[in-house]
């Protein structure tokens, strides 16, 4: 695993709290093909007053990461109101709308399900932020994407 881990970071407004997002490795490190290659292993981390949750195992495809920051990218200049990620795995939930129009403050929606033989319990964290901590959060996808880049692409 590598020393320096490529890592998102989605500060909310209250300066209190924040979720990490934190590439660990690919799932499986010696396949290059689209099925298998695609997957990265993450830590997911959602810190606030009174709680703080941290998964190891989620795994999400580079592939989606890629098409989750093109639509972040796209909500940042102003071109769509919301977006939300769908990751194939159901673990963790990323999603960013403007509640009003011409506001300052963005809302996020955190969401982060452990799924056991038992069942699953879960977390939601819906927090205002700011642009600015957007931007740092694209930057940290990009980041993460430039370490894992998407190795093949889906054919028909």
């Amino acid at each position: 695993m590598k020393s320096n881990l490529p890592t998102a970071r989605l500060a909310f407004k209250d300066r209190k709290s924040f979720f990490v997002l934190k590439a660990l490795e690919r799932e499986f490190p010696d396949i290059n093909d689209y099925w298998d290659g695609n997957w990265i292993l993450f830590s997911v981390s959602l810190v606030m007053p009174g709680l703080s949750v941290e998964i190891t195992d989620p795994c999400i495809r580079v592939d989606e990461l890629e098409a989750f920051l093109l639509e972040l990218r796209s909500f940042a200049l102003g071109h769509l109101n919301a977006v939300e990620s769908s990751f194939r795995e159901p673990v963790v939930s990323i999603g960013v709308q403007t509640p009003e129009p011409g506001e300052d403050d963005l809302l996020a929606r955190i969401e982060i399900n452990v799924f056991t033989d038992d069942g699953v319990a879960g977390t939601v964290a819906e927090m205002d932020l700011r642009h600015d901590s957007l931007d740092l959060f694209i930057r940290g996808i990009e980041d993460i994407l430039r370490d894992y880049p998407v190795l093949a692409r889906e054919t028909h």
